[in-house]
């Protein structure tokens, strides 16, 4: 009884699946089909040209997404067919390579396949084995460097030669009368975790991310393994011996394994062309000293960091990175006034980016918001016990973030108002960070120990706080606006001010305690700052 209920929900679950996904499909197509139009089109602006392939390659993506986890829904309730014809599988894996050259020469990585046969015809399902192809390719390019290199090699082999390509665990195959097709995909990457390599290849598994591989679904690989053990092969993952990792499967070529049902006839026209997307290049905006700010975006995928600087760039100057690593060096040697950041990346995640910002004294005080899909109570809880200033769940909309933005840039703002008129963290009522509150104070302390030496200058000063010249005149200007020197002026003139104000100190006391050599100079600093001399300050103040 247990079993037959356990099966009942299993078939719903199926049907609901399948329900879903076709119900998909058509919306996708009404999305589809008017952006492909207006992609034709060549009058239009760039903006609009520009933002409508976005949005069909993304759409296309989804559709993709869809069709995978349609193909294994099928494969799971066993209503997957094969419709195998005999094809030449070297012409076949050619194509399926070359599909993949212009990302291969954008990337400068050297892409190469070797055949031991120049022509071998093999029964198997076309459309079917163009998903593992381009799975498994896909895979490798996700997991190579940048100039490093993808060799496909493609031999037939006799039963005996079999076994030593073949692991023991995986050899199933008995027939000596027939050949076996051996393809292998390897790339020179990182390789895989041994602990992963039996893993990959379960449904909706995936492995640590890296720069050239985004959030997948981890469907593609055990999809292609269904259709191989279709096929009536084998599939397996290793490490290669010096380094990176290599997919490699096996199929007999053997007509008589299939069911004559699932032959048909083959057409000479069909062509392996995979839709292969080049990476979109780094948005490239107008930097100008005229606009307000800059801001930092950390978004693994590019059309989003593109997309995210171009809603930005007209009121800010934008720099976009890929991955946490990249963006820390940048975030210490620009210090921009804003950061926004994605929480899953490879090389550093957001929440560790943060981490790492906030306990610098360099960088601490920069706001930072997150922008993710993870919207669970713990995941907002945790970017915000991180240092996160403004946590952001996508989709989001753009005017929303264009608007926290302009906040949080304006409330900044304000706030070095308040550090350019009060010297007192405890008159500024504004909340600071851990780590900037110490600067401040520190900043404070020294100054109010040294106020009576004229000869500080920038170098003890740098010494004292433990910054150099370049972080230290940038961390007091994004704080309070001023430069080193300028905070230093205003804060002996504002302590003189209190003298003048509190005690019975002559003029002349007072300017060469806080510093000054020359009484001339004192009056006329004074003055600027508060539109009166010392004397005239002092009388007022005394009710004269």
């Amino acid at each position: 009884m247990e079993a037959e209920v356990h099966e009942e929900f299993y078939q719903e679950r199926n049907r609901l699946f399948t329900n879903f996904s076709h119900e998909l499909r058509t919306p996708l197509t009404l999305i589809m089909a008017p952006l492909e139009e207006f992609v034709r089109r060549t009058d239009l602006v760039d903006d609009v040209h520009y933002k409508s392939q976005l949005m069909l390659r993304n759409a296309q993506r989804l559709l993709r997404i869809v069709n995978n986890l349609m193909d294994l829904q099928k494969n799971e309730s066993g209503t997957m067919k094969l419709q195998v014809s005999e094809h030449d599988i070297v012409k076949f894996t050619h194509e399926a390579v070359s599909s993949f050259q212009d990302l291969a020469l954008y990337r400068n990585i050297h892409l190469r396949f070797k055949h031991a046969v120049d022509e071998q015809p093999v029964w198997f399902d076309w459309n079917l084995l163009e998903k593992v192809y381009f799975n498994f390719l896909s895979n490798a390019f996700k997991n190579v460097p940048d100039g490093g290199s993808i060799r496909v090699e493609l031999n037939v082999k006799s039963l005996s030669e079999l076994a030593i390509f073949v692991p023991a665990r995986l050899n199933k195959y008995k027939d000596p009368e027939i050949k076996y097709l051996t393809v292998s995909i390897q790339d020179n990457g990182v390789g895989i975790d041994p602990d992963e390599l039996e893993k990959i290849f379960r449904p909706f598994y995936q492995v640590a991310q890296n720069e050239h591989s985004k959030s997948g679904t981890g469907i593609g690989l055990s999809l292609s393994k269904a259709i191989i053990e279709m096929h009536h092969g084998v599939v397996w993952a290793d490490n290669a011996p010096d380094s990176g990792a290599v997919f490699q499967f096996v199929l007999p070529i053997d007509k008589n394994g299939f069911d004559p049902e699932t032959m048909v006839e083959s057409s000479s026209n069909e062509t392996v062309l995979f839709n292969v997307e080049l990476p979109d290049t780094a948005f490239e905006a107008e930097h100008s000293g005229k606009k307000q700010a800059t801001i930092l975006i950390v978004e693994d995928n590019r059309d989003l960091n593109n997309y995210i600087c171009s809603c930005l760039a007209d009121k800010y100057n934008v720099i976009g990175v890929t991955n946490g690593e990249e963006a820390l060096a940048k975030a210490i040697n620009l210090l921009p006034n804003l950061i926004i950041t994605d929480l899953m990346m490879p090389k550093m995640n957001g929440i560790e980016l943060i981490r790492q910002l906030k306990k610098d004294m360099n960088t601490s005080h920069i706001p930072i918001i997150m922008v993710t899909a993870k919207t669970g109570t713990n995941d907002i809880k945790e970017g915000y016990a991180a240092g996160a200033d403004e946590y952001i769940t996508k989709p989001f909309d753009a005017s929303i973030l264009k608007v926290r933005v302009d906040n949080i840039i304006q409330s900044r703002e304000r706030l070095k108002d308040l550090y350019s008129k009060n010297f007192s963290l405890e008159s500024l009522g504004v909340d600071m960070t851990s780590v900037d509150e110490k600067f401040m104070q520190n900043l404070y302390a020294t100054l109010q120990q040294n106020i009576a030496n004229s000869d500080l200058n920038l170098d003890a000063f740098c010494r004292e706080l433990g910054l150099s010249k370049s972080n230290l005149y940038r961390k007091i200007k994004q704080i309070t606006g001023y430069s080193p020197n300028e905070f230093i002026r205003n804060f002996r003139l504002e302590t003189a001010a209190k003298m003048l104000k509190e005690t019975d100190m002559t003029i002349t006391e007072v300017y060469c305690a806080v510093g000054y050599n020359s009484l001339a100079y004192f009056s006329n600093c004074f003055k600027a700052l508060y539109g009166v001399s010392p004397t005239e300050f002092k009388n007022k103040a005394e009710g004269k």
